[in-house]
């Protein structure tokens, strides 16, 4: 598993930060579908439709682009343990 930090202040190129939590799921066997679960406040919500998963495919993919990268994440993640007053 890799974690990626995504700053405030990073620009996400032609997309916005999502207002509620997704997931995305690609799993490794090609027959199963691509889903996209949405986290909404009293429920979650199921898509499977390819243009909904395909919207969130790309919002993915450019928030991941967005992030810093793995080494630089390990790297805030240890300032923020030993002087969190360090990143503000």
């Amino acid at each position: 598993m890799t974690i990626r930090l995504l700053p405030c202040d990073r620009p996400v190129a032609r997309y916005y930060i999502p207002s509620s939590a997704f997931v995305y799921f690609r799993l490794a066997d090609p027959v199963d579908p691509e889903l996209v679960v949405l986290d909404i406040e009293s429920n979650c919500l199921v898509l499977s439709d390819n243009e909904d998963v395909s919207h969130y495919r790309r919002l993915f993919e450019a928030l991941r682009a967005a992030t810093l990268p793995a080494d630089d994440t390990l790297e805030m993640l240890r300032v923020a343990r030993n002087d969190p007053e360090e990143l503000t």
